[in-house]
């Protein structure tokens, strides 16, 4: 198994925003202070600038998290919760979101307190490559493909190939903030089947996504 690339690589913090801010401080220095340090390159104008979500969204910038290393971020900040995304992994992406409490309390006079952090969630997306195709179905449920192309056709009237699109595994409750209700294995649209190449998505770190991925690669073997 081969990891081909990060797709999206979240952490959220939901927070009690009031603890975060007791005394009603506008924070529109604070936002326009984090568009410039971390250059984002598009940013909120104004405090009432909000995206589809009724969020603040900061895109594109970059978070140094060493002078050897900087990772492209984005940010939003919600009115219960701060996610950040990153294309490396999970781990970077909460450091980020540590940096960004450090630059406030630095900065801006905001203290952070940690402990207004109500939970962590995380989601992972990632490309895959399997050595051969990993048998998802019942054997016994082979037939399906070659019978539904035997029995469809495209508006063109050329072959339709089918093929097995993965494996879904669902969580049954309600809203997770910011996040990903479901692992998923499904086969990467528009490639062929044979190149075996796979996007799975997690409701778990980067780290844990790896192993559940290893994991699934070795039990199928």
């Amino acid at each position: 198994m081969k990891i081909l690339g990060t797709i999206l690589a979240r952490a959220v913090w939901v927070l009690d925003m009031q603890q975060l801010n007791p005394n009603g401080r506008s924070l529109l220095d604070l936002y326009q202070g984090i568009a410039k340090h971390y250059r984002f390159s598009k940013f909120p104008q104004h405090l009432l600038d909000f995206n589809a979500e009724k969020a603040l969204e900061f895109n594109s910038g970059t978070f140094i998290k060493s002078p050897n290393e900087d990772r492209r971020v984005g940010l939003t900040i919600y009115n219960n919760a701060i996610v950040a995304d990153g294309l490396h992994s999970t781990d970077d992406s909460e450091a980020f979101l540590h940096d960004v409490a450090k630059f406030a309390a630095k900065e801006h006079n905001l203290v952070f307190d940690l402990n207004s952090i109500v939970r962590t969630s995380y989601s992972s997306q990632l490309d895959v490559q399997f050595d051969s195709e990993p048998p998802l179905v019942n054997p016994k449920l082979k037939f399906l493909p070659s019978r539904l192309k035997s029995l469809a056709s495209s508006y063109d009237g050329n072959p339709m190939n089918f093929g097995f699109g993965g494996l879904p595994v669902w969580y049954s409750g309600g809203v997770n903030d910011g996040g990903i209700l479901s692992f998923k294995l499904e086969h990467k649209w528009n490639i062929p089947f044979e190149k075996n190449i796979y996007f799975s998505s997690a409701p778990t770190t980067t780290k844990d996504h790896l192993t559940i991925l290893n994991e699934i690669d070795t039990a199928l073997k």
